[in-house]
């Protein structure tokens, strides 16, 4: 099994589990199925347009899996990342046809979405949406794989209340390396009860957490052991002939505590929980003597739980 295909089955088992556990609240009520799919569609401007995409191969319906999920006000909100060629739409918002099918439409528009345009999305895995202000903050990686786009990563912050983008942050490259980076998870912090910091997860070469100040519109980064494998790579035994695998993802997942305290992260291929104070991802603080590592997530029974929130 390689490393695509291991994250693809884990993205489509967790996007599995969101979808079908929705609509669920009263005790005793089963679950529904709010949208499923054999395959992925999108609203085109017209059938021919369809067509040409997929003879032209700017369509591969094989290479379009929804990796991201977020909800807001009763809208669902996806991303289909640009792992392979044929990849038309990185952000999406899903809607129903008139025969009542569930499609996606590229939001906010197809222009946003056009490959080689540095102002448009090019890679996008992962979006947070604050709710009490409605606004969706979305990390671009800035390269499409497949092509030879090599746009700075960037953060863009969409007003949905609004219709308009409120923010553009391209991040220097000394913060984050254009065309090795792989910006892949985010969490808001609130500060004096208003949303100010993003803190986001770089699996690309250097790991790191990527730190954004919306206030001062500024960005930087800390890099730390703690964010690579312990043992450098972890042993895969699920491949057709039960050979073993090892891979070697670093920081992946991370997450913030109810309390906006302490922010937890952890290495795909690695069985270890961290946290880190964020008033020391605030301040510029000395992470190296800050960070904590909880044991408990070394026994494999509790690991994998704590993997699944940690993703």
């Amino acid at each position: 099994m390689t490393l695509h295909q291991l994250l693809v089955y884990i993205f489509v088992l967790q996007l599995s589990c969101l979808l079908i556990s929705a609509k669920v609240f009263k005790l005793g009520q089963e679950a529904s199925v709010v949208y499923k799919w054999t395959k992925l569609d999108f609203n085109w401007t017209h059938t021919d347009v369809k067509q040409d995409s997929i003879r032209n191969g700017t369509f591969i319906v094989a290479n379009n899996v929804i990796t991201g999920i977020k909800v807001y006000s009763r809208r669902i909100f996806v991303t289909v990342p640009r792992w392979r060629p044929g990849v038309p739409s990185t952000l999406n918002e899903v809607m129903n046809t008139s025969d009542d099918r569930a499609i996606l439409n590229p939001f906010p528009t197809w222009g946003m979405q056009k490959i080689g345009d540095c102002d448009a999305f090019q890679y996008v895995q992962s979006m947070e949406i604050d709710p009490n202000t409605g606004y969706m903050w979305i990390i671009d990686t800035g390269s499409a794989r497949g092509g030879t786009t090599q746009c700075n990563a960037k953060i863009v912050i969409y007003d949905l209340k609004s219709d308009y983008i409120v923010r553009n942050h391209s991040f220097p490259e000394n913060i984050v390396s254009k065309g090795t980076n792989f910006l892949n998870d985010i969490v808001i912090d609130y500060v004096n009860g208003k949303p100010r910091f993003a803190y986001i997860s770089d699996t690309g070469q250097v790991p790191k957490i990527v730190v954004y100040d919306y206030e001062i519109d500024e960005s930087y980064f800390f890099n730390h052991k703690s964010m690579y494998p312990e043992n450098g790579y972890m042993t895969n035994n699920s491949s057709k002939n039960d050979e073993q695998r090892n891979f070697t993802t670093p920081i992946d997942g991370i997450a913030m505590s109810p309390d906006f305290q302490y922010v937890y992260y952890c290495a795909l291929a690695d069985r270890n929980l961290y946290r880190i104070p964020t008033e020391v991802l605030r301040g510029r603080g000395n992470f190296s003597q800050s960070y904590q590592h909880d044991e408990r997530v070394r026994r494999q029974t509790e690991w994998f739980s704590v993997r699944k929130d940690c993703m």
